[in-house]
């Protein structure tokens, strides 16, 4: 459940977000109120060993979900792995002044967005770039920089 299974290559270990942490983190605390309330009060949705069940496949997530402890030598090939991948991944992706183009302007199509929406049909959603951009979210996670993990904030201007 926490690997990514991609052909020709071994699978990655997946880490979590802190969104989806936080959901979990949640869920059981959800899960220790239900059992701390008195038997009469409590109405269980499912069965208490499938809740039991669903609690261990959470904390074995959350287990192999965290970022591994780098040692410094592993943590500056990171760094150089990103930098990388967000140069490559700025020359391929659309600027922002052009992603609020409109179709046509008093009727006439505009070539601008024309070529804009051309542009990103090639680059951005090809298999390649999406195989560097999850490999720059990845390395972005590893490294503990979960802000940079949005493609949107490297964007060119």
């Amino acid at each position: 459940m926490n690997t990514i299974v991609k052909r020709g290559r071994p699978p990655t270990r997946r880490i979590l977000t802190p969104s989806e942490t936080k959901g979990m983190n949640q869920e059981i605390q959800m899960h220790k109120q239900m059992m701390a309330e008195t038997a009469e009060n409590y109405q269980p949705f499912q069965s208490l060993p499938m809740q039991e069940k669903r609690m261990k496949v959470i904390a074995k997530t959350m287990a192999e979900g965290q970022q591994d402890s780098l040692s410094p030598a592993q943590r500056n090939l990171l760094e150089k792995e990103k930098l990388q991948l967000k140069e490559w991944l700025q020359v391929n992706m659309v600027p922002g002044h052009l992603l609020g183009l409109m179709p046509q302007k008093g009727g006439v199509q505009s070539m601008e967005f024309r070529k804009t929406s051309n542009f990103m049909a090639k680059k951005e959603m090809s298999p390649e770039f999406q195989k560097v951009a999850e490999r720059y979210k990845y390395v972005c996670r590893e490294l503990g920089h979960i802000e940079d993990a949005n493609l949107e904030s490297i964007r060119p201007a």
